[in-house]
């Protein structure tokens, strides 16, 4: 029996990542093609097949996960038609559906999903874009917006060790950034739940902005909303120099501290272990959407997730 075997599919993906960018195309396929190979041969031996057990047979997917990985990795790095003909800061205009939004220096930050740019008449399809504009926009997330503004890129690492913007979004699938001058809303199909959360989300900020000083504000909102974006520059600075940055950020700790609590209250009602997990599965699931789902979060999410269901699991 080999321990813990979801490790090695979980290694096969690093490593299909780190080849991706390592390696070039048909070097890649060699590898892979002799890994399909290599457990082709240990599937047709019966000596090895007896040395599985139950889950151990998952490892037969590391060729298809290392696969993945490459693929996963190469998608951040397609260039879309439009970036040949693109110049920094040209006049453009954007349709596009908004999957999210924030507040952030007095703007709104919307992300938009399924965006088409038009630049000099022609029209060039583009995966997600961030678009700023103002606040006095009545916009919510679901609605397909049209705007007029400046098209630009993220700005790339000059120097080793500085932040590299451009590379961060591409993560994030995102590639460019627009200073919208004239939004204008084309309908008004937006998600029940996600208007909801929006209603909520502006109800905490306004009620912390009442009873709260605009420092202690900041703080509140990034620990419990995951916008660090209202915190003051000086306090921000103290955090990080003093490498305690991390408290600021919703991570495991705080998704640890609500799921157990919310878990601990439902098993009082004696309802069994089973309907209290999936109960705050539930609860975290929608917090981690509520707070946005950002890296920390997410990460954070996941393995509660885990952790919750390992208790089923025994």
């Amino acid at each position: 029996m080999i321990k813990r075997p979801l490790i090695f599919l979980f290694l096969s993906f690093l490593f299909g990542i780190l080849l991706q960018q390592c390696c070039k195309t048909y070097v890649l396929c060699i590898i892979f093609f002799v890994l399909c190979i290599l457990f082709g041969i240990l599937i047709q031996s019966k000596a090895f097949m007896k040395k599985l057990y139950g889950s151990d047979k998952i490892l037969i997917l590391i060729p298809f996960v290392f696969l993945f990985g490459c693929i996963r990795s190469s998608s951040f790095e397609e260039p879309y038609p439009v970036d040949e003909i693109i110049a920094d800061k040209c006049k453009c205009s954007v349709t596009g559906i908004i999957s999210d939004m924030s507040e952030k220096e007095s703007k709104l930050c919307i992300a938009l999903d399924d965006v088409k740019i038009t630049i000099d008449e022609v029209g060039y399809d583009c995966g997600k874009i961030l678009m700023n504009c103002d606040m006095n926009q009545d916009l919510m997330i679901g609605n397909r917006v049209s705007c007029k503004g400046k098209i630009s890129r993220f700005e790339q690492a000059g120097n080793p060790g500085q932040f590299d913007e451009a590379q961060y979004y591409a993560i994030q699938g995102y590639h460019y950034k627009v200073m919208a001058s004239d939004v204008v809303q084309l309908n008004t199909k937006s998600s029940p739940l996600i208007d909801l959360m929006m209603q909520q989300k502006r109800r905490i900020k306004d009620l912390y902005h009442t009873i709260l000083t605009k420092e202690d504000y900041g703080l509140v909102i990034a620990m419990i909303l995951g916008e660090s974006d209202a915190i003051d520059e000086h306090i921000k600075n103290l955090y990080q120099r003093n490498g305690i940055s991390h408290l600021l950020a919703i991570s495991g700790l705080h998704i640890t501290l609500i799921g157990m609590t919310i878990y601990r209250i439902i098993r009082r009602a004696k309802l069994g272990v089973s309907i209290p997990i999936f109960l705050t599965i539930a609860f975290v699931l929608y917090y981690g959407v509520f707070t946005g789902f950002h890296v920390s979060t997410n990460r954070a999410v996941v393995m509660m997730i885990i952790s919750l269901c390992a208790i089923i699991a025994g």
